[in-house]
This record gives C-alpha cells, structure tokens and sequence, in this order.
C-alpha cells in the first residue's frame, strides 16, 4: 500500500510539473563590458505590418558613463552611442524616435533629449536644467513629466518647449505617464506623501488646469505604472502585507490580488505586468516580484501569471 501511494504521489507531483513548471532558457541580451543599468523599452509599427524593438540603457566602464540605443526585433541590431562621458547618467526614457536622460554634477541636475531617425541622432538639446534632486522622468510621445523640489511639472514637445504646467506641488515623486502613441489623450500617475503615508493620485488635463483624484486604497500605496493601454497597478500595504492593485482608467474599475503563500511584509513587489496579446479577453498578465521567505530570510524572485 505505502508502496501504490508512493507512485501515486509521484504520478500527481509530474502531472503538476508538467502544468505549472516552465523552463526558460536565458542569454544575455547586452554583452558590453561594465555596469549595465536603468534600461528602459519601446515598440512601434513601423507601417510594413512589423513591430520594432528598441531598448536603452546606461553603461558604466571605469568613469565613463554611456547611453546606449539599440533594436532587438524583429532582429538585433547595433549598439548606438547616444551620449557618452564622464558626467553620471541614469534613467534613460525612449519613445516614438525621442531618447531622454538625466545627467547629475555635484548634485544637479540635467535633462537631455536627442532625435533618433533613419538610423541617425540629431544634436543633443537641453530639456531642463538645474534641477536640485533626481527628476525621476517619464516620457511619452508628446510629453516628458519631471520632480522639481516636490514639485510635479510637465512639457509638451511643441514649438514652445519653454511652457511648463505644475500638475502638482506638494511632496510628489515616482511619476509614470500615459502612453499616448494612438491617441492624445493622456494621464499621469504618480506619489505623493511622506516616506510612511504614501498615496497615488492620477491627474488628468482640464485645460487650463489638471484634474487630479487620490484613488489610494490602503494607508501606504507606492510605485504606480501604466501597463497595457489604460490599465495601470500599484502596490498597497494593508494588513501586515503587501497587495497588488490594478485600475483600468476606461474601465472605472479596480482590482486587486493578494499573492497567497508568500510573505510579503516589505516592500518587494515589482508591479510590472504586460499582455502577451490583445485580440484575447481572456489575457495572461504577468506580475513579477520578490519574496521576503518567512523561514530563512532570504529573498526569491517569483513571476505570477494570472488571466485578467
């Protein structure tokens, strides 16, 4: 009998592997020498019916600090200097053939744009400038949204690139904007708060003014981002935990999962997700997140894949 309800066992635990367990093969996709960090993505049709890839990233080789631009489907191509030299860079944000970064020299800082067309950078321009703690940009096809002092402010990417509008004014951090590749609508998440008593705020343009609406759902809320279309997610702390919050801006609605089993008591959760298609109401979206392990106190990097 011990022996029937050994196989038993076996057959249940490789019919469940054979679900659940996923095998990834993994490769590195930048190769170049050094510290490789702050990457950040875009996508677009590039009308012949194909999605391009690019990515951007900052590298780091002694005191050299370099951007890097460089296409990644629908095949690989070659590693383009954006900018490079001794000055810090962080931060890299590309959209629809525009690169933006920070740069920081005894502790101020800069922001700096380039075009990038038919394989080609124009002249670097300045953005904004003399900004006395990390701007933490974000940028879309027709705005870039900056942190001035607390302070959130917004430009549009027109002929008078001198006009800002302040969205917000009073302790605000971590923003992340709307892409607004189909259409010029537009929003903006982002934090506002003490370090202890964060809360996510969106805010919307009324012209002349921005309507803005705190849609926080727990004491502490941190890191929003925008994912597929209007959809974004943040993290909420309630209950000793950390949950998982989704919103659809179109939708007016809110969701939330709580990932069982695990013991997210700080702040780990990486809120990321992504479809892998949109022609399918029944989508996968993936969360990957840290876990703080409740027995060795020691961290595990988790994915989670859910239908939403």
């Amino acid at each position: 009998m011990k022996f029937l309800k050994a196989i038993f066992a076996f057959i249940i635990i490789f019919q469940i592997t054979l679900i659940l367990g996923q095998d990834f093969y993994c490769e590195p996709l930048i190769t170049i020498p050094g510290d490789n960090y702050d990457f950040d993505l875009f996508s677009y049709d590039n009308y012949n019916g194909i999605d391009e890839f690019y990515i951007s990233w900052v590298n780091k080789v002694d005191s050299i600090y370099t951007i890097y631009l460089k296409k990644i489907s629908p095949n690989f191509g070659n590693d383009i200097v954006v900018s490079s030299d001794a000055v810090k860079k962080s931060n890299p944000q590309i959209d629809n053939g525009k690169i933006a970064w920070q740069d920081s020299v005894d502790g101020i800082w800069n922001v700096w744009l380039k075009n990038y067309h038919n394989d080609s950078l124009s002249p670097k321009t300045l953005l904004i400038d003399s900004v006395k703690n990390d701007p933490q940009i974000t940028m879309n096809m027709y705005r870039i949204a900056w942190i001035d002092n607390g302070i959130l402010k917004i430009k549009k990417f027109d002929d008078d690139m001198s006009k800002v509008d302040i969205i917000d004014s009073n302790n605000c951090s971590s923003p992340d904007l709307l892409n607004e590749a189909y259409w010029e609508y537009t929003e903006i998440v982002y934090e506002k708060g003490s370090s202890d008593k964060k809360e996510i705020y969106v805010a919307s343009p009324n012209v002349p003014n921005w309507d803005i609406d705190n849609i926080s759902m727990c004491e502490t809320n941190i890191n929003p981002k925008y994912g597929f279309l209007t959809s974004f997610a943040y993290q909420g702390y309630k209950g000793g935990f950390w949950n998982i919050y989704f919103e659809d801006i179109m939708e007016n609605s809110i969701d939330s999962i709580q990932i069982s089993g695990y013991n997210l008591r700080n702040p780990m959760v990486f809120s990321y997700y992504m479809p892998v298609s949109d022609h399918n109401l029944d989508t996968p979206y993936f969360v990957v997140f840290e876990k703080d392990s409740p027995t060795d106190n020691e961290s595990d990097i988790f994915i989670y894949i859910f239908s939403y």
